[in-house]
């Protein structure tokens, strides 16, 4: 689909993986007839469970629609007349940007088109992390600045493993988001654990043993914490009895 903002064009698409959820990306033109920019992420590697379907428009302001697999809504509001999920697309013309992200809850007002996105802080970002272990070239410091296009990978290729973040002070937390590495057409589920401590030593347990997402899951612990500890126990292959994915995180987002 192609859109306008500013004096910008805007291409969304997305790439074909079976029937499960895959990146999707946009590109940049000034003229429909180009030259355009290459093609950039837009959100993270699962587009948080959906695929590209169709932008709707009220008073100008510009909402994105995503056919869905078929579980709980995690993220964005799910249309009762097509089932698909709906998302919010930022477009910045003059940095020739778009983001997409997650949200839990969101509000539009149908005739002006004004958005309200809820006022929450990102109690991880820029935060200390520490790792079992990190391969070279890599860092912690990837799983928790907000960017869909690094990650942390531990050093060995086994499981299990864990990343760490120190969030200064205890912290109420009600929501952890978790975008998961995702190759098109060798997807897996990632079986993990989240714990939390005040003291760095003495764990409390939520385990997510029962993971059913590719790609992008959300947690609401409701517990006050200093220390998250994401600890990767496995991944379950869709398709293939040979499991080759490794231990990393693309992006940990912590909430109150």
């Amino acid at each position: 689909m192609v859109l306008k903002s500013g004096s910008v064009y805007f291409l969304l698409t997305s790439q074909a993986a079976r029937w499960f959820p895959s990146q999707a990306a946009y590109a940049t033109s000034t003229s429909m007839l180009g030259p355009w920019f290459a093609a950039t992420g837009l959100g993270n590697g699962s587009t948080f469970g959906g695929q590209n379907a169709d932008v709707r428009s009220f008073a100008g302001a510009r909402w994105y629609g995503q056919h869905s697999l078929p579980r709980p809504s995690r993220c964005g509001a799910i249309g009762r007349d097509d089932g698909a999920l709906w998302l919010p697309v930022l477009f910045d013309p003059a940095k020739r940007e778009a983001r997409l992200d997650c949200y839990s809850r969101y509000t539009v007002d149908l005739k002006t088109g004004t958005l309200g996105l809820p006022l929450r802080l990102n109690l991880a970002a820029g935060r200390p992390g520490t790792t079992s272990s990190t391969a070279p070239g890599s860092s912690p410091d990837n799983a928790n600045e907000g960017d869909y296009r690094t990650e942390w990978v531990a050093a060995s290729p086994a499981f299990p493993a864990w990343w760490m973040v120190d969030l200064g002070a205890p912290k109420h937390i009600s929501e952890v988001d978790i975008s998961w590495w995702i190759r098109k057409g060798s997807e897996a589920r990632y079986v993990y654990a989240i714990e939390t401590s005040s003291d760095g030593v003495h764990f409390r347990t939520l385990e997510r043993l029962d993971n059913p997402f590719y790609g992008f899951t959300v947690d609401k612990p409701d517990v006050t914490a200093r220390y998250v500890r994401i600890r990767l126990t496995g991944a379950t292959m869709a398709n293939s009895a040979r499991n080759w994915y490794v231990p990393p995180l693309i992006d940990v987002r912590i909430f109150s």
